[in-house]
C-alpha cells in the first residue's frame, strides 16, 4: 500500500520576538516599531485582540515590513498593558502569535543636585545656587518648590531651573542650619 504524506512548511517568519513599547504616562504619544515579515510569495494577514496598536498594512503577499503604532490615549495611568498580534497565513490558515506589551512609567521630578551647601564668612560668601530640575517625561510639568525654612528664598527661573538663596537677615546667627528643599 502506497502512503500519502503531506508536509506543511510554515512559511512566514517575523523578525520579532515581541514588540515593547515603552513610555512615560502623560506623553502625548510613543514612536512606532517595525516588523520584517518573511513570507515568500504567501499572502499574510496581521490582526490585533487590543484595539491599541495600529498597523500600517494588515495584510500582505511575500516579504513585507509594518509600522505598529500604539495608541495610548485612553490609558489612564501608567501601566502595563499586553496583547497579542496575530501573523495568519492565509493559504494555509497557520498562525503565529508576537506578544506586544506597552508600559507607561510615573512621572518623575528629580533636581541636578541631591544636596546644597551655602556659607557666609569674613572673607567668603556663597549664598545663591541654582539647580536644573529634570522629569522622565517628554511633557512639560508644572511644578513647585518648597521649604520650611524662612531663611531660604526659592525662585522658579522657567520650568526648569531653580534657584535657592538664602536671606542672612533671616537666618539663624552664628549656627549650623539645614532644610529640605521639596519639588512636587
Amino acid at each position: 500500500h502506497d502512503i500519502d504524506i503531506s508536509l506543511l512548511i510554515w512559511q512566514a517568519n517575523v523578525d520579532s520576538e515581541y514588540v515593547s513599547f515603552r513610555g512615560t504616562f502623560g506623553d502625548s504619544n510613543i514612536a512606532s516599531k517595525t516588523i520584517a515579515i518573511t513570507s515568500e510569495s504567501n499572502e499574510w494577514q496581521l490582526s490585533s485582540d487590543v484595539d491599541w496598536i495600529a498597523f500600517d498594512v494588515s495584510s500582505g503577499t511575500g516579504d513585507g515590513s509594518v509600522t505598529i503604532t500604539p495608541d495610548i490615549s485612553s490609558l489612564t495611568s501608567a501601566q502595563l498593558v499586553s496583547g497579542n498580534i496575530t501573523l495568519t497565513e492565509t493559504t494555509t490558515g497557520d498562525t503565529k502569535i508576537i506578544p506586544v506589551e506597552i508600559g507607561l512609567d510615573n512621572q518623575y521630578l528629580f533636581a541636578s543636585q541631591s544636596s546644597l551647601a551655602f556659607t557666609s564668612t569674613l572673607n567668603i560668601s556663597s549664598l545663591e545656587q541654582t539647580i536644573k530640575v529634570n522629569t522622565n517625561s517628554t511633557v512639560a510639568i508644572n511644578w513647585q518648590a518648597s521649604a520650611e525654612a524662612t531663611w531660604l528664598t526659592l525662585t522658579k527661573l522657567d520650568n526648569d531651573y531653580l534657584k535657592v538663596s538664602v536671606d542672612l537677615d533671616a537666618a539663624p546667627a552664628d549656627a549650623m542650619s539645614t532644610s529640605e528643599v521639596v519639588i512636587g
